[in-house]
């Protein structure tokens, strides 16, 4: 485990929601024009809300600078199961960061992995990241970087594996509605973020998170790359920590 990471064991729902809000705004409070990337999911859903309940008048979201984390491919800007309008109704919305501030995918790009190139562009121009708050999956994928991505990945168009298929099958009324292709960031954009932090919950997440944190830095295991950098923070619930702690 690297010495850089330092872990945050929450003891039920609501303190969780809290810390990992309050983690958010720490770290963004002691930058300017902070660039960060949020995920999507139920993981950091109670994150959202407390940000909103909690924080949203403080002045640092007007500087607020948001780039999406990843996103599906193929979709019309207004379609419901865009990454992009799931995290700006939960969060960027009710914060009031600045549309002009949002730098996200274009889901429905003509060529997208030209798309991919443009992101990368910008984040030469403009990033790196501040900022990423990341879930982990059960795989150990962060984003839609699954197992066998490199680590020396930038922003990249792909196929979506059946499991992640199958993860995201629940948000959107079955299998057959999951879009097939996603575009992300890639693990070394998310490696060379100034901060990190990790969120995770539940029992389905321990042995991962422990194979990520304390096993081999491997491809098979996308997130063991948060072993090779600095400013990292895991907050986790108490069954998702229950073999690291």
């Amino acid at each position: 485990m690297s010495s850089g990471m330092r872990i945050i064991v929450a003891e039920d729902e609501q303190e969780f929601n809290l810390r990992a809000a309050s983690l958010v705004v720490e770290t963004l409070e002691s930058l300017n024009n902070p660039l960060v990337t949020f995920p999507t999911g139920m993981t950091p859903l109670g994150m959202y809300r407390a940000l909103v309940a909690e924080y949203r008048d403080r002045p640092l979201w007007r500087t607020l600078r948001f780039v999406s984390l990843d996103e599906y491919a193929g979709l019309p800007p207004d379609d419901p199961r865009l990454f992009s309008l799931w995290v700006a109704k939960e969060c960027l919305d009710p914060l009031s960061v600045p549309l002009e501030n949002r730098m996200c995918f274009v889901s429905n790009a003509s060529d997208i992995d030209a798309e991919a190139r443009r992101m990368n562009e910008w984040l030469l121009i403009h990033g790196p990241l501040d900022l990423a708050v990341v879930g982990i999956g059960s795989n150990g994928h962060i984003a839609f970087n699954e197992p066998g991505t490199a680590f020396e990945s930038g922003a990249h168009a792909l196929a979506l594996t059946p499991e992640s298929i199958r993860s995201n099958a629940r948000y959107w009324g079955g299998e057959d509605h999951v879009p097939r292709h996603g575009i992300t960031l890639g693990l070394a954009n998310l490696a060379a973020a100034r901060h990190t932090i990790v969120l995770a919950s539940g029992a389905g997440k321990s042995d991962i998170l422990a194979r990520a944190l304390t096993g081999p830095v491997t491809v098979d295991v996308p997130a063991s790359y948060l072993q090779t950098i600095s400013n990292v923070s895991i907050l986790a619930d108490k069954a998702a920590a229950q073999y690291i702690i």
